[in-house]
């Protein structure tokens, strides 16, 4: 389909994504990291929003922690790939305490395109996989991509979105409880 095609589509054809609540978008997300663990030894998983802070990143992120922990699973969260290399160390050391080769690695502070036009998304991914890759040769992980992108935004903090673009997320979360903290 070319961008004409695309332009000419009613909004109610375009492809969306189903958008969870914080609560049911925690459990999917949950689900989908343990079923990812099934068959991949590590887990990448991106947290995106549209706003630097007070979404929801934090507590969705210290969440996904806790609830790896108390499986066991060795889970390493650092902001983005950049701060990776500095927190390996400790992720390995975690492995072998919890006699677990493997675990889930946590993006909780991606600073990447979380709405881009439909026909970009997958040369982005590609780029952002490609850097994954990189960067666990660097750091000594069998990672080669983020198996799994969150976008978790506030409705009253809304994106620049238009018909043709679509989320480089694979679940969005509308988190309605964030509230800006007084200052």
């Amino acid at each position: 389909m070319n961008k004409i095609e695309v332009l000419n589509l009613k909004k109610e054809q375009i492809e969306k994504k189903p958008e969870f609540l914080f609560e049911e978008g925690l459990k999917e997300i949950k689900n989908n990291i343990a079923n990812l663990l099934k068959s991949n030894k590590y887990v990448v998983v991106e947290v995106q929003s549209n706003a630097e802070t007070e979404v929801g990143k934090s507590t969705l992120s210290q969440s996904i922690v806790r609830e790896f922990s108390l499986r066991k699973i060795p889970i390493l969260s650092c902001a983005n790939l950049n701060s990776l290399q500095s927190r390996v160390y400790a992720f390995q050391l975690d492995q072998l305490e919890q006699e677990y080769e493997g675990g889930v690695i946590l993006l909780d502070a991606s600073s990447t395109l979380v709405i881009l036009p439909k026909d970009k998304i997958d040369k982005y991914k590609k780029n952002i996989d490609s850097r994954v890759e990189k960067t666990g040769k660097e750091v000594g992980l069998e990672i080669d991509k983020v198996d799994l992108r969150i976008f978790i935004y506030r409705p009253d903090k809304p994106s620049e979105k238009k018909e043709t673009d679509g989320y480089v997320a694979d679940i969005i979360i509308r988190n309605e409880k964030a509230q800006d903290r007084p200052r």
